[in-house]
């Protein structure tokens, strides 16, 4: 949902209210297949309530507002890698400088 706060903050009202909806479907598949599976998913629920406001207060600030058109159609968000897992680590932390459990 971050992406949705960017086209906030750019006064981008169509394209918010667009990935919410599509938030808001992608939720309701998760849940789908969750409760197909007979598990309980708290976050999941607090999750689409999240959304659900965030959508209602987008939809009432751009028909007040904004009257911004809702795309039919964007770009899928693509995956990014958060963490680097080739960091080349200095030796001096690949060595232990002690030995471990050396007073037991």
């Amino acid at each position: 949902m971050q992406c949705t706060t960017d086209f906030r903050i750019k006064k981008e009202m169509g394209k918010e209210i667009f990935r919410l909806q599509m938030c808001l479907s992608m939720i309701s598949e998760c849940s789908n297949f969750i409760g197909s599976a007979g598990l309980a998913m708290p976050e999941l629920r607090s999750m689409q309530r999240l959304a659900k406001d965030r959508l209602a207060a987008a939809e009432k600030d751009n028909h007040d507002v904004y009257m911004d058109t809702i795309p039919s159609r964007m770009d899928e968000i693509r995956s990014s890698r958060i963490v680097k897992s080739n960091l080349n680590l200095p030796t001096d932390m690949l060595v232990p400088n002690t030995e471990l459990f050396q007073s037991v």
